[in-house]
């Protein structure tokens, strides 16, 4: 969506004429005296505003987030402005931008306009925005980082003062922002995205009929297996799940969750045994978290 310019100040490249007139009378008569023309040819100031509707963007492994920008054209002459940007201490991917036609703050590849890294914008008239999206897609392991938006004149830009050449033959001069603009987002993984902050450990403890530990027939086989998440989100609808290994027999009544008995049966409990496995279900779970299930086997 590009919005019309507001305000107005003068225009790049208009001429400004200025002429002196000196009023006599001589011999009783008035006179009229024009000077030469002095006319000054007004320069385009490149400046420019960014502003992002939101600080912080969750990106979850494998989808596209946009980050909504408005670009807004602070100078004085129609510019076009160049995008880019890079993301730190993330596993994050900037895959573009997107003009955002509708102003939703979605995109929509039917509707939006798709824009590389590093393409300018269309040519903005002096006081006019333009809705950009940058585009965000999470990875296998999203963490928390930074995505640093950059705009800038694509006419030039830097040390505010710098000369250019401009549209129409005029001068182009940088304005005080530099002709560039930085916005920076916060990059964090949204809830259960990060698979490499949840961890399954399994370990097992073997006690034969005569006390030793011994993994012989009638052996009972305790098993134990911690669910650790970490970082900071919300892991949706988890659930547990272990087959009986072959040549053991599941032993009733041994399932338990961070040492709470568990019954086999399907009932309003999270554990259950289905005659060919164990499963737990630990819903949505709020990291940090660190949940230990337990069940028993006999050796056959």
């Amino acid at each position: 969506m590009i919005a019309a310019p507001v305000g107005a100040t003068v225009p790049a490249c208009v001429n400004i004429p200025n002429v002196a007139r000196l009023s006599f009378a001589e011999g009783g008569v008035s006179h009229i005296l024009a000077s030469n023309v002095a006319a000054v040819r007004t320069a385009e100031l490149l400046d420019l505003h960014l502003a992002v509707d939101s600080n912080a963007l969750a990106v979850a492994q494998g989808v596209t987030g946009p980050v909504p920008v408005m670009l807004t054209n602070s100078g004085n002459g129609d510019e076009a402005f160049v995008l880019d940007a890079r993301i730190e201490g993330s596993g994050a991917t900037l895959t573009g931008f997107a003009i955002d036609r509708d102003g939703n703050g979605r995109f929509d590849a039917a509707i939006d306009t798709a824009m590389a890294i590093g393409d300018a914008t269309p040519m903005l008239a002096p006081g006019a925005s333009v809705a950009v999206l940058a585009l965000v897609e999470g990875s296998a392991s999203v963490a928390a980082g930074t995505l640093t938006i950059t705009a800038r004149a694509r006419t030039g830009s830097g040390t505010p003062g710098t000369g250019f050449a401009g549209e129409g033959g005029c001068d182009a001069v940088v304005g005080a922002s530099g002709a560039i603009a930085v916005a920076t987002v916060t990059l964090t993984a949204a809830p259960g995205s990060d698979l490499s902050q949840v961890s399954l450990t399994k370990s097992q403890n073997v006690v034969a009929p005569n006390g030793s530990a011994m993994p012989v027939r009638g052996a009972t086989v305790t098993y134990t297996i911690e669910s650790r998440f970490a970082g900071g989100g919300i892991v949706r609808a988890a659930r547990l799940a272990d087959l009986i290994p072959q040549g053991t027999e599941y032993i009733p009544g041994t399932l338990s969750l961070d040492g709470a008995w568990l019954s086999d049966a399907e009932d309003g409990d999270a554990g259950g045994f289905d005659g060919a496995a164990i499963h737990v279900a630990l819903g949505d779970v709020p990291a940090p978290a660190t949940h230990n299930i337990q069940f028993q086997v006999k050796i056959q």
